[in-house]
């Protein structure tokens, strides 16, 4: 069953920031699906933007919902389990220079049961679910965006991934020239060469007519037969 809390938080126009500006004890255990702000004038430039948290802990990672400059609400389908007891609470997160109101309501429509009825979740509840379960380890940060329904997981920090510069540079360090070889690297052109250089003795060719055997050695020709 929906359930909705509706407050006038603010009856004068608000110009700076509040933490707690509306804030209550969840009476029972189920799911927070919507969160609506409505003033009764237009918010001034730069808007207004606010938000939710359940115990202390913010529910939107990103997309707070914010009422934009000339506008007068703003509304966003959400899907946040709430346990009985739970401290919920309404902050004006930021707002532009001209401020809004002069009256401020807040909307939060609650379902109290985890599901979209009959026990079942919905696709927003399953969402809403799956984000909660993960959590980000070292060099992972999660963004979850219920209006989206999107949850994004960065790699932040960490070892740095090898460039082919990088591949290159650490192949040629490990080839070491030996005895009679010498090793060239050409950064630029990406180029590894490996020479010869000196070494054994050559030794003369020798060649066989058909009178008999004709041997070269030391730079003189002998002939047999």
């Amino acid at each position: 069953m929906a359930l909705h809390y509706a407050t006038l938080v603010e009856r004068s126009r608000l110009t700076t920031s509040i933490l707690g500006l509306w804030e209550f004890a969840c009476p029972f255990s189920g799911r927070l699906t919507r969160v609506s702000f409505s003033s009764s004038s237009d918010a001034g430039a730069g808007g207004a933007e606010f938000d939710v948290r359940r115990n202390g802990v913010s529910l939107f990672a990103s997309g707070q919902p914010a009422i934009l400059e000339g506008e007068r609400s703003v509304a966003v389908d959400v899907s946040y389990t709430v346990g009985a007891g739970d401290r919920v609470e309404v902050d004006l997160s930021a707002v532009g220079a001209e401020g809004v109101g002069e009256s401020v309501y807040a909307v939060l429509t609650f379902d109290d049961e985890l599901g979209g009825g009959g026990g079942s979740l919905d696709a927003a509840a399953v969402r809403a679910v799956v984000a909660e379960m993960l959590q980000a380890g070292a060099n992972v940060t999660l963004d979850y965006d219920a209006a989206a329904g999107t949850l994004t997981i960065n790699a932040s920090g960490g070892a740095p991934a090898l460039t082919l510069e990088d591949v290159d540079d650490r192949v040629a360090s490990l080839i070491v020239a030996g005895t009679n070889i010498t090793k060239t690297y050409d950064d630029a052109a990406g180029t590894l060469i490996l020479s010869a250089a000196g070494g054994g003795e050559v030794l003369p060719a020798t060649a066989v007519t058909e009178g008999g055997e004709t041997v070269t050695e030391n730079g003189e020709t002998v002939t047999e037969g």
